[in-house]
């Protein structure tokens, strides 16, 4: 529905590249933030790491690989 509306024009909703990628940002960041939870919860629950911990390493890991 989204490349119809971008690419022809469906229901006349003029769309600009930008909000495209806006979005397809939010949503990759609203997965990386579930992931994070989601894992921070799993290893709090087998006494691997406390939370806070793993949050901080996972954003680390998002900055270090994002950086370049």
């Amino acid at each position: 529905m989204g490349y119809s509306v971008f690419r022809y024009n469906f229901l006349d909703l003029r769309v600009q590249r930008n909000v495209v990628y806006s979005v397809a940002a939010i949503f990759g960041f609203l997965i990386y933030l579930n992931f994070m939870r989601w894992l921070s919860r799993r290893l709090e629950g087998h006494d691997v790491l406390p939370a806070p911990v793993t949050a901080a390493v996972v954003i680390f890991i998002l900055v270090v690989l994002v950086e370049p």
